[in-house]
C-alpha cells in the first residue's frame, strides 16, 4: 500500500519541476 501512495508523488514531483523549468525556459525567452 505504501508504494502505491509514495509512487503519485513522485510523479507530482516531477509534473512540478517540468511546469518551473517550462517557466524558467520561458522567461528566458522572453528576457532574449
Amino acid at each position: 500500500m505504501q508504494e502505491s501512495i509514495s509512487k503519485p508523488k513522485i510523479n507530482r514531483k516531477i509534473w512540478t519541476n517540468r511546469q518551473r523549468y517550462i517557466e524558467w525556459t520561458l522567461k528566458k525567452m522572453i528576457i532574449l
